[in-house]
């Protein structure tokens, strides 16, 4: 039966992959034909193709490919190709570790109330829903993930920790709702999805990564914001950290630091308060854009240090409180700065721009 959100994110938050469940000691790994149950470990002695369900598992169960292909009857079917072991009969929560393989043409791969997922180099495919869940954890390396519709798709949230792994033409990859612990992204690739990550609540930490042709990279709400190293190109808004009127005021300063922001409509549209630093703004619409002036959670002390804005339609756009140092703003067709409420803290210049500056001294 469903618990309530309070009760899933208390049993899913700070889970690690050190404290994930392990079988048993001396499990023998059993091979997998269709229908196969496999209480803890199982591994594919062929490629698979199975109608509907492929396995059942229990509660803490590794699946090794070994370098095959599970494949299922179609993306826009209600096939699963792993179900849950549930002892009371509902949709089940517990841990699975999927390894050395694909999984390829399936409505989903797993669901349930809340689990844990880990996937190391594995590829999944033309998938409608990967991981379906009402709380889900997933830690993923040196995977790829392509043509599926969500990857993650997570109501109440859930753990997310990426390294090394590839996102392509999925409609979208990260849906967390509310009371979501962090999500965090290393040196990973995400190109031709139309939303990378959605998420409410939780800290957001993306390191050294590529994001490149979409709508959205990047949207979120309150719980923090932090990109470092990373590259967004081709798309309507690259990263949006969201304002709502009548929304709670942003307790957390969003950190950009060492970006770079090139051929996007709006690189970095800034609604909660925020540090940008040493990044590079190229050839957007706009690099970066706040107006929330007279909204009830108006933007506040948004700092910009030492960032270049180069040949956009407009380098910076802030109707709020904003502190500038060492920015550069050349060629761009509109405004270098429209800042009307700049604390101007020196060494800004803006040349050869449309308008060069409003609230500075460039």
């Amino acid at each position: 039966m469903r618990r309530g959100i309070s009760a899933v994110m208390a049993a899913t938050a700070g889970v690690s992959l050190a404290l994930l469940p392990v079988p048993a000691a001396g499990a023998t790994s059993i091979p997998i034909e269709c229908g196969t149950h496999v209480p803890d470990l199982g591994h594919l002695t062929h490629n698979l193709v199975c109608p509907t369900v492929a396995i059942t598992i229990g509660p803490a169960a590794t699946i090794d490919l070994r370098g095959y292909t599970l494949r299922g009857p179609g993306r826009g079917t209600a096939s699963q190709a792993i179900v849950l072991h549930s002892e009371d009969g509902g949709s089940g929560s517990g841990d699975l570790t999927l390894l050395n393989g694909t999984i390829d043409d399936w409505g989903r791969v797993v669901n349930g109330d809340v689990y844990s997922v880990t996937t190391n180099r594995m590829t999944l495919t033309d998938i409608g829903t990967v991981f379906d869940s009402f709380g889900v954890n997933l830690t993923s390396s040196d995977s790829r993930f392509e043509r599926n519709g969500a990857v993650v798709s997570s109501p109440a949230g859930g753990r997310v920790d990426v390294r090394r792994s590839t996102f392509v033409d999925n409609i979208g990859v990260f849906y967390e709702g509310p009371y979501s612990p962090n999500v965090y992204i290393e040196a990973s690739t995400f190109r031709r999805n139309d939303s990378v990550l959605d998420i409410s609540e939780g800290q957001v930490t993306i390191v050294n990564s590529t994001f490149r042709d979409g709508v959205t990279a990047i949207s979120s709400f309150w719980g923090g914001t932090r990109i470092s190293g990373s590259t967004f190109r081709g798309y309507e808004t690259a990263v949006v950290t969201n304002w709502l009127p009548g929304a709670r005021p942003a307790v957390h300063h969003d950190q950009f630091t060492g970006n770079t922001f090139h051929d996007n409509g709006v690189a970095l549209q800034l609604g909660v308060n925020a540090n940008v630093a040493a990044s590079d703004f190229t050839r957007n619409r706009t690099g970066v854009l706040s107006q929330t002036y007279g909204a009830p959670n108006p933007v506040s002390d948004v700092t910009l240090t030492t960032n270049t804005f180069t040949r956009n339609g407009d380098g910076v756009i802030i109707d709020t409180v904003v502190h500038l140092q060492g920015n550069r703003a050349t060629r761009n067709t509109g405004y270098g700065f429209n800042v009307p409420m700049a604390v101007d803290l020196g060494g800004n210049v803006a040349t050869r721009n449309g308008i060069n500056c409003v609230g500075l001294v460039c």
